[in-house]
Formats: C-alpha cells, structure tokens, sequence
C-alpha cells in the first residue's frame, strides 16, 4: 500500500478493491481538501469571474459535481483524489468565465448608439467636444470686445481664421493678400489682443 493510499485509508477507511469511495468517504476527504481549494479557487479567479460569482459557489459547484460522479470515478490514491479536486475546479472558473464574459458580449444588451456621433477619424469632430465648445465660446466673447478695436482688415482675418476656422490660404485669396500675410497680421492681432485682456 502507497503512502498517499495510507493515508486516505487513516483519513476514511479503507477503499474497496475497485478505487471507488462511498459518498460519507467522498465528503471526509473533500473536507480535508476544502481550505486548500478554496484558496486555489480565490486565486485562479480573474477578475470577470471575482465580479460575479462568490469562492463558495464555486467551491459549492466542484463538490456537488464530485458527488454526482464520485461512482464513476476511480482514485487510487490521494494524489489522485487531489489531481480530479483541482481540474474539476479549473473547469468551473473556466466554465464561467466563459459565461460572464458571453453575458458581457450579449447582443440583446446592446444599445443603438445615436446617428450623430462625430466619426473618430474626422479630425474635426475634436472641434466639437464640449470643452472644445466652451472654449470657443470664451474666444468669441472676447473677440467680441476686441473687434471694436481693430481695423476692417484685421477683423475680418480674425474673424474668418478664429470664428469661422477658415484657412489663412482661402482668407488670402479672399482679401487678396498673401497667406503669409494673413497669418502674420493674425499673430499681431492676437499679440496685441492677449496683451489688452490680461
């Protein structure tokens, strides 16, 4: 007799010739097992399966399989016993992790989502974020106080540049000046108005 078939026989008594445990004999020796498996369990659990289910059901849900099929099972020794303990408890959390994550995919959960989502790849639909808006309109607020202050030219390029986003080529061929010009009576103008309203 190995010492793993000792020391099930000192735990539960002696196996009949055929390996096979009696349900009083199935539960000593699980019950052995039960801290040790319940750690396994609580650690071999990621986190979908953590989110969902207790250690105890899971724990539960390998017993009562045990149960069910211990007349079908044969264990040599208590290696053996451990060996079928622990993959059975594999396959649970796999099992349901398996599920949760299906649930999680579930087609019947999805929402439609609205038509007027901006498309990721238009760049932009960054212009229209909320904090985006919000600056815009701090920009024009202040842009409104200071066109008062600005000759037609200049205000027509900053209007058309930062109200209306225009690009300085279009504001040129519009006004008949070089792009280069457009963006540098910008940069003068926007110098001259950062330094009125500090």
């Amino acid at each position: 007799m190995s010492s793993s078939t000792h020391d099930i026989a000192n735990a539960i008594g002696p196996i009949d010739a055929r390996g096979r445990l009696t349900l009083d004999e199935v539960l000593a020796l699980s019950e052995r097992h039960l801290a040790l498996l319940r750690e396994f369990v609580r650690k071999r659990s990621g986190p979908v399966v953590r989110a969902k289910e207790a250690v105890s059901d899971v724990v539960q849900s390998t017993l009562r399989e045990l149960v069910e099929a211990r007349e079908g099972l044969v264990f040599r020794d208590e290696a053996a016993f451990r060996s079928w303990f622990y993959t059975a408890a594999t396959r649970k959390i796999i099992d349901k992790h398996r599920h949760h994550a299906a649930q999680m995919r579930n087609v019947a959960r999805e929402e439609e989502l609205p038509e007027d989502l901006p498309d990721p790849l238009d760049a932009s639909a960054l212009s229209r974020s909320p904090a985006r808006q919000a600056i815009r309109k701090e920009e024009i607020e202040l842009l409104a106080l200071a066109l008062e202050h600005l000759d037609e030219r200049d205000r027509q390029i900053l209007v058309l540049r930062k109200v209306f986003d225009v690009p300085a080529s279009k504001i040129g061929a519009e006004l008949g000046i070089a792009e280069s010009t457009v963006n540098w009576r910008l940069r003068v103008v926007m110098t001259e108005l950062a330094s009125k309203f500090r």
